[in-house]
């Protein structure tokens, strides 16, 4: 039994806490508890007779003629609780110190920030904060996890699900893709983006693949393919520079993450646009785009593209033309677009109109 708050005993034998033969373990913490007897008996803020057991925490303690009174056979642990008396013919241990410098023994669940653990150790955050951090002696971060679930290691701001700032090493890492192909500007399989998916032939909803493009500069325009997902280095260190009026065409069932994409030129512009790109996701991502006398788009998806995802992206268009607007993100064509915590800065300094999204 655990009790919390406060507790007060009156009459004949005033008790705030009554422990007998055979109770426990029971605990009290953060409780102030006074005992107070009447002219013919005495008041005790604490009694355990033969066989109790009770754990005290961080409690006040008073009594009227005991604080605290122990029977022989009984057994009290003490830890940070204030008292002033205490009659003890059992077994007394004030472990505050160990709490501080050693081991602490609990026959029970533990609840940090919750009344009611569930496990072992329960741990209840409070918003805003992170329920659960672990530093070495010099105060670096070693372990923590973020409100949101998020866990790193070796970092105090984990990115991702699972987030180390260090090396891993394993017997065997399972992913979801059946190849993993690197794309680098020395010592990967492929120097460009384009190589590395026109050598995918066989991509299908059993066959994932993952391009992993390290830091550099690719100037080039990329046309992506379903079932192939595409991982930068990073949206200031893997930067897709295009060559043509669209830098990436999407594709369905497929993904695009941490990479800044660039296009600055005469003509339509567009960051990213995609026809049929059903569940394409788009996370991570920068895009900066520049039309100097047409249409600008950031993301432009059409033909009924459903489920497609666009999270965590910082996105700016300019359009400087007199000839055709300026689109954040434009889906066309009963296209389902999701978006979440990103942001859309569009400007046109021609003569055109401007949006964030249309629809």
């Amino acid at each position: 039994m655990c009790i919390r708050d406060s507790g007060y005993g009156s009459g004949k034998f005033g008790r705030a806490i009554n422990v007998k033969f055979g109770t426990g373990p029971f605990y009290v913490q953060n409780s102030k508890l006074t005992g107070t007897g009447n002219s013919s008996a005495s008041g005790q803020g604490v009694y355990v007779s033969s066989g109790g057991n009770l754990t005290l925490i961080n409690n006040q303690i008073s009594g009227s003629t005991k604080d605290i009174v122990i029977d022989a056979g009984g057994t009290v642990n003490s830890s940070f609780n204030t008292y002033t008396s205490l009659t003890n013919n059992g077994t007394f241990r004030d472990v505050s110190s160990d709490l501080t410098t050693g081991n602490f023994l609990v026959s029970g669940n533990v609840g940090i920030g919750t009344t009611s653990p569930f496990s072992t150790l329960s741990i209840t955050g409070k918003p805003g904060t992170s329920p659960f951090t672990v530093a070495s002696s010099s105060g670096s971060t070693m372990f923590t996890m973020l409100e949101n679930g998020n866990v790193g290691i070796g970092t105090s701001n984990p990115q991702y699900t699972i987030d180390i700032a260090g090396t891993i090493n394993a017997i065997a890492i399972r992913t979801p893709y059946e190849h993993t192909i690197t794309v680098a500007k020395a010592g990967g399989d492929y120097t460009t983006i384009t190589e590395a998916l026109n050598a995918i032939t066989d991509n299908d909803a059993t066959h994932l693949y993952h391009i992993k493009v390290m830091p550099g500069v690719y100037e080039e325009s990329i046309t992506m393919k379903p079932y192939v997902d595409i991982s930068g280095s990073g949206e200031n260190s893997t930067i897709i520079s295009g060559t043509g009026g669209t830098v990436v065409t999407a594709a369905a069932n497929s993904l695009l993450e941490k990479v800044k994409i660039t296009r600055a030129a005469a003509g339509a512009v567009a960051g990213v646009s995609g026809s049929n790109a059903d569940n394409f996701i788009l996370r991570d991502v920068n895009i900066n785009v520049t039309s100097t006398d047409n249409a600008a788009y950031g993301v432009s998806v059409d033909s009924g593209s459903a489920n497609v995802v666009i999270e965590d992206v910082q996105m700016t268009v300019v359009g400087q033309g007199t000839t055709a607007a300026a689109y954040g993100i434009d889906a066309e064509n009963t296209s389902v677009v999701y978006v979440f915590n990103s942001q859309i800065t569009v400007t046109q300094t021609g003569n055109q109109g401007v949006s964030c999204v249309t629809s």
